[in-house]
């Protein structure tokens, strides 16, 4: 690992009032940082920095519950998606934007996961990786013009654990722990 050099300045630690039982999902939107967190209490829920002054907004409950740490990609200059894996293992889907907030229903994406999903946005759409309850790695993209999703693709080989994207380009890009603790990458074109 590769340390920043001495002439990097970070900013002090400032705790962020609230509590996660996972890790948080991050994004930035213009001149604001959205937070978005799986509760103590399973609970999904929101909150925004203004990055100018510094100054967070009350939290906000996006209701629902989740069993992992949500995932959230920018898809537009406004607009951010969030996908969670529900107390049923089921794959639960939302948007934000600038103009209008939240929309107000979890749209379900049929399927289920064990774990955390992955998001990455490329050429116009949102790809969706999960582990599935059978351990097995599902690949699902929805054209974001348009808004359907495209169905499941199971890419070969199993993880014990959540997967991981991102894409360049036209490239998505997927990392996965192997069953036997390996490391092991993918790229589809």
């Amino acid at each position: 690992m590769q340390l920043l050099s001495s002439s990097s300045v970070w900013s002090v630690w400032q705790q962020v009032p609230g509590a996660t039982n996972d890790v948080p999902a991050i994004v930035i939107l213009g001149n604001k940082l959205h937070l978005v967190v799986r509760g103590t209490d399973n609970g999904i829920y929101h909150k925004t920095m203004d990055l100018s002054t510094g100054l967070w907004t009350d939290w906000a409950s996006l209701g629902g519950a989740t069993l992992s740490s949500p995932a959230i990609a920018a898809s537009g200059p406004d607009r951010f998606d969030l996908i969670v894996r529900g107390t049923d293992d089921g794959i639960y889907y939302k948007t934000w934007s600038s103009g209008s907030g939240w929309n107000s229903t979890w749209e379900v994406i049929p399927g289920a996961t064990c774990d955390k999903p992955s998001l990455a946005l490329a050429d116009g759409n949102l790809y969706l990786v999960v582990r599935g309850s059978d351990n097995g790695i599902y690949l699902n993209k929805m054209d974001l013009s348009s808004g359907t999703w495209s169905g499941w693709t199971q890419i070969p080989g199993a993880t014990p654990s959540a997967p991981v994207l991102t894409t360049s380009g036209s490239c998505v890009h997927i990392v996965i722990r192997g069953t036997d603790n390996g490391i092991y990458y993918v790229c589809q074109t």
